[in-house]
């Protein structure tokens, strides 16, 4: 009875340690994998603004702040009669 109480414990410990040791290998490559697509950038093939001026106000290009025009509606109002 004793000797079939070790060996049933000892099976026990046996799946906890391969449980775990495949649980802890899941882990990792989430992990590793996560890191990875953090790491990786990606090529824009679309339109790609200039870091360096871009305000980031979330216009379209065609109202960029920095490229616009003012209107000339703008200015006949500003002008005075």
């Amino acid at each position: 009875a004793e000797f079939a109480l070790h060996a049933e414990a000892a099976a026990i410990k046996s799946n906890f340690l391969t449980g775990g040791a495949l649980f802890g290998g899941f882990i990792g490559l989430v992990i590793g994998c996560t890191l990875v697509r953090l790491s990786v950038r990606r090529t824009r093939t679309d339109y790609e603004a200039d870091r360096t001026i871009c305000l980031a106000c979330g216009r379209c290009f065609q109202y960029c702040p920095i490229h616009r025009k003012p209107d000339a509606k703008l200015k006949e109002q500003a002008e005075p009669e």
